[in-house]
């Protein structure tokens, strides 16, 4: 290794000057030569393992690409993977491996330069392509890749900063191979098995890529990372963002599947499924099936283990569905055979039930409250006053529709109430046959029902529909009852009530949850002790695991507490039915919480070793919330450990940034002078997994002299979780205005707030009193001290009693 001269140290190149390039301590200075041949340039990557340098061949006078790698790892995983490749792979789809070599204790590959901008640059300025012309520009690259998997490779790096758009419009990859790859390191690009140590790699870890990239070169939208596909999947058929082939876009998201086996197995078996030429990929499958083959089954063995160990955590429910419709394919099923498949398979069936379930659920934006803004406003309204029956409450100037069953059918919209759990109730029904062992001993006893809509006049003449309809079931031969209430719209399930035995009501616990709520579960021990809760008779124990559900376990009343009853009853979290609750925001927010993970999956651990491993202190505490008492453990962490995380903290919050909020009231002439601020970083480890976490701002402002503002907010994002408007505690200075100033920044119902206060004013005066005011975006509650001082306080509605988001 050595130097050019100083007066030579111009890049022939980049024509740059030495002083002209970015350089850190662990790069190689711009000019030194390797082997006395090859000149290093600027630095055009780097990763953990990787400096990929933009060089010059001194001898043949071009440019060429230049990997530096640690020695330890050259040797370990690198220089193998290079001397296989060397002289072998010359196809026009992948840069050329020239030399490799060790020097000064780092690893070297020099690859040709691929002269032209990188995919990912052109496909921002083009934002999509059309399907041709994206099939034209693939296929050097899948020929290429091919090829490294007849050489027994896989490529496992390939993404849109290392693809090419070459002069003629062909693609070209760099030629730096990636296996195994850390979850923070890993791009949307990456597939599932590379993040596991134990995944089995082979053609179809590169399938997944190149479909990806595919997926993103035709729609311009991209993939969502691997690992959070896994827990929540938000990718949509190509056809919602272009015009597409039906056997392109099958492929695509074939390819794309999280789950190896659903793939294709070679890149030859995509081409063929989209009636794409394949002659030159298929001379090379004799030789990739043999040496792949064997990896290929192993994909199954290591997804049923998978399967096995996530079943005992109650956290498999997402991926025996695909295998399910693979195994359904491969034996080749008619309608009979399915039939029969069904009846011997029924976990594998409701598993993947739920899977579509989900599928069809996440990708609905479906609403129970329209008001005039709204598209389907006029329908509903039309609606109501053709099939409804008109009451009217003079007090509220509420007006009530009553419809018939026989008109529910006519309904406009597929939604009738705004939460529920995923799977509809004859599904759940079907469930709760099989684990509870009472396959065609139900009857069907008592049903009832209602569908209305309430229009408030007053409230912008908005309508709230709610729907519901409840079936009693009772086991025939049993002292057992179930209770299953559901939309009949949507027919999603909304509650299941089991009365039993307090043994059958635990087993009912434990299977049947991980089926309505498959974020969480519970265990059998876990479920036992629940049920042996001791509490009075006629009491009951309520348990939320997230704030999705509740669970509520009663115990019996009667003198004989061994010949009644218990009852276990699971119920969807739902948004209050007025729209006075309803916030739009909270049930389209993407966002990850800190906290708001899948109980036993990968992230909730990490996140648990990481706050006990941080914590400042830490504190048994007893949650006496509700009618419960759940031992949690309250952790304290710096501010540094919770911004280091760097997620926001999980409880409900306005979305609206303190920051824009204190300059949008200083423009309307209030002071806002902050006076002092107080930091939390907690986070409650609850016993029965769920995770709670305050990571908080509470800031002080003086608005006039008379009127101060404690705001909290969000320490990582800085969005406002509540604020509370209160006057000086010498003075009683009206304050409703500041309150309707700050809710027409972040609700936009300053009105309504001063209309409903002005009616209840006199009330409200009166000592130690209290209201509550439900807006659409907003609830304030009001009260009055001893001392005659008004307290405000604004807050986000919430889901039901939870204080926290998880999950949406």
């Amino acid at each position: 290794m050595n130097e050019k001269e100083e007066s030579e140290q111009i890049c022939p190149v980049c024509k740059k000057g030495l002083w002209e390039y970015e350089w850190q301590d662990n790069y190689l200075e711009p000019y030194t030569v390797l082997e006395e041949k090859y000149m290093i340039g600027a630095v055009l990557e780097q990763d953990e393992h990787t400096i990929r340098y933009a060089g010059y061949d001194l001898v043949l006078e071009q440019k060429v690409l230049i990997y530096e790698y640690p020695e330890e790892f050259w040797k370990a995983e690198k220089e193998k993977k290079v001397k296989s490749l060397f002289g072998k792979i010359l196809s026009s789809g992948i840069a050329v491996i020239k030399d490799y070599f060790l020097e000064n204790g780092k690893g070297y590959m020099i690859t040709t330069f691929p002269e032209g901008e990188t995919l990912e640059s052109y496909i921002k300025e083009k934002h999509k392509i059309e399907e041709e012309k994206a099939e034209q520009m693939f296929r050097p690259v899948l020929r290429a890749v091919n090829g490294l998997h007849a050489a027994g490779q896989v490529h496992g790096n390939i993404s849109l900063k290392h693809l090419v758009v070459m002069e003629d419009g062909t693609l070209r990859l760099l030629a730096d191979c990636k296996n195994r790859i850390s979850e923070d390191d890993a791009d949307e690009y990456k597939a599932p098995e590379q993040l596991d140590s134990d995944g089995v790699l082979g053609p179809w870890t590169d399938v997944y890529a190149l479909c990806v990239v595919w997926y993103e070169m035709v729609t311009g939208h991209k993939v969502q990372k691997a690992a959070d596909r896994m827990k929540k999947d938000n990718v949509r058929s190509p056809h919602w963002y272009t015009k597409i082939r039906d056997k392109t876009e099958q492929a695509l998201m074939r390819g794309i599947s999280l789950e190896a086996q659903m793939r294709f197995f070679s890149i030859g078996n995509l081409l063929e499924s989209i009636d794409l030429p394949r002659e030159e990929e298929e001379k090379g499958m004799g030789v990739i099936r043999h040496i792949w083959g064997e990896n290929w089954l192993n994909t199954a063995q290591q997804e049923e283990k998978r399967r096995k160990k996530n079943r005992v955590k109650g956290y498999f429910l997402k991926r025996i569905a695909a295998v399910m419709i693979c195994l359904i394919c491969l034996s080749g099923l008619t309608a009979g055979g399915l039939y029969t498949y069904v009846q011997t398979h029924q976990r594998d069936y409701f598993a993947w039930k739920l899977q579509k379930a989900k599928e069809k659920t996440e990708n609905s934006q479906g609403k129970i409250c329209f008001d005039k803004e709204d598209s389907e406003y006029k329908e509903m309204l039309d609606y109501f006053l053709k099939y409804g029956e008109k009451q009217e409450d003079t007090i509220s100037d509420e007006i009530t529709y009553e419809i018939k069953e026989e008109n529910w059918d006519e309904c406009p919209v597929e939604q009738g109430v705004r939460g529920a759990f995923y799977l509809d109730y004859k599904t759940a029904k079907d469930i709760i046959q099989y684990y509870m062992k009472v396959e065609d001993k139900i009857d069907l006893m008592e049903e009832s029902g209602a569908l209305r809509g309430e229009i408030y006049k007053e409230a912008e003449e908005e309508i709230i529909l709610y729907a519901n309809k409840e079936n009693t079931y009772k086991v025939r031969g049993e002292n057992e009852t179930v209770v299953l209430s559901y939309d009949p719209l949507s027919q999603r399930l909304g509650s299941v009530k089991f009365q039993a035995s307090k043994e059958r009501c635990s087993y009912f616990l434990e299977k049947i949850l991980p089926f309505l709520v498959p974020e969480t579960y519970l265990t059998k021990q876990e479920c036992r002790e629940i049920t042996e809760k001791s509490l009075e008779k006629g009491k009951y124990f309520v348990l939320e695991p997230n704030a999705k559900c509740q669970i509520i376990f009663e115990y019996p009343s009667d003198t004989e507490k061994r010949t009644s009853q218990y009852s276990v009853e699971i119920k969807a979290d739902l948004y209050e039915t007025s729209s006075l609750a309803r916030f739009e925001e909270n049930s389209n927010d993407e966002t990850v919480y800190a906290g708001n993970y899948e109980r036993g999956s990968s992230k909730y651990k990490k996140f648990v070793s990481y706050v006990k491993k941080h914590a400042i202190s830490k504190e048994k505490i007893a949650d006496n919330k509700q009618l419960n008492e759940v031992e949690s453990t309250q952790f304290v962490l710096s501010e540094s450990d919770a911004l280091k995380w760097g997620e926001p903290c999980n409880e409900f919050r306005f979305f609206v940034r303190l920051d824009n909020l204190i300059g949008e009231l200083k423009d309307k002439k209030y002071q806002m002078i902050k006076e002092s601020e107080e930091k939390k970083c907690i986070v409650e480890l609850q016993k029965y997994g769920a995770i709670l976490t305050d990571f908080s701002v509470v800031q002080k402002y003086k608005m006039t002299d008379d009127i101060f503002l404690d705001v909290k907010k969000d320490l990582v994002n800085g969005k406002v979780i509540s604020l509370k408007v209160y006057q000086n505690k010498d003075k009683n200075v009206p304050s409703e205005k500041a309150v309707a100033d700050i809710l027409r920044l972040i609700s936009d119902k300053q009105d309504e707030f001063l209309e409903d206060f002005g009616k209840n004013k006199l009330q409200i005066q009166s000592t130690e009193s209290r209201s509550l005011y439900w807006f659409r975006g907003a609830v304030v509650f009001t009260r009055i001290d001893e001392k005659n001082n008004l307290t405000m306080t604004i807050m986000p509605p919430k889901p039901g009693n939870a204080d926290y988001y998880w999950p949406q």
